[in-house]
């Protein structure tokens, strides 16, 4: 049997989501492989080069210099279309922001409680609501402003993280299949929490591995 944790998190530190508590969350966890929201052919920029980082990647070096594990990079390779794709998706959340109070709200909610409350609120059933709800108000501003071209990016833009959520739950899964391991941990942007908790109960309903992604009281600090 194996034992895999889901930690929601956002890349970038902001008040109470920050490396000194997410390292102290992976302390207690004490995994041997953690996977990472990160396509196998950025780990060079990321761990050899370290032109770039985030927050869990930060996490994970300094993890690395106490223990030895393994940290597996699950996300799908778009690392040459990455940019265009950002910048199209930037476009489209202005455009919404410009015309929509409600997604200024719910996005300013978001950064609030990050700051106030770190882990324990992304990885709560109240990040979940605030994404449902921003999502559902990117809609309706959409069918609103009417405009073909941010209809097509925001379809593409699902499409992608569909994409990607289905290749990171595939690649777990394999390396679940390949490789025995007691204890995982696997990263990811919160946005993602309610479609990939919904993705993990069906193609893991049948396997040894058992999830957990709520009671995380043992986890995170006040």
């Amino acid at each position: 049997m194996f034992d895999i944790t889901l930690i929601c998190t956002q890349h970038d530190e902001k008040g109470a989501c920050n490396f000194n508590q997410l390292y102290q969350i992976v302390e207690r966890i004490q995994p041997n492989v953690i996977f990472e929201e990160l396509p196998p052919s950025a780990l060079e920029d990321f761990y050899v080069n370290k032109t770039r980082t985030n927050l869990e990647t930060k996490t994970i070096i300094a993890y690395l210099e106490e223990h030895q594990i393994k940290h597996i990079p699950v996300d799908l390779d778009l690392e040459l279309e990455l940019s265009s794709f950002i910048e199209q998706n930037g476009k489209l959340h202005r455009r919404v922001e410009n015309n929509s109070y409600d997604y200024q709200y719910l996005v300013d909610c978001n950064l609030k409680y990050t700051s106030q409350y770190g882990f324990r609120y992304l990885n709560s059933e109240y990040s979940i609501k605030n994404w449902a709800e921003t999502y559902d108000v990117i809609e309706k501003t959409l069918e609103k402003l009417n405009d073909d071209k941010l209809f097509q990016i925001y379809k593409h833009w699902n499409e992608v993280i569909e994409k990607r959520e289905q290749e990171m739950i595939r690649n777990i899964y394999q390396y679940c299949h390949d490789f025995v391991f007691e204890r995982g941990l696997f990263f990811i942007g919160a946005a993602h929490r309610k479609s990939m908790i919904e993705k993990i109960k069906v193609q893991f309903k049948d396997s040894n591995v058992t999830w957990h992604y709520e009671d995380y009281d043992s986890l995170f600090f006040e």
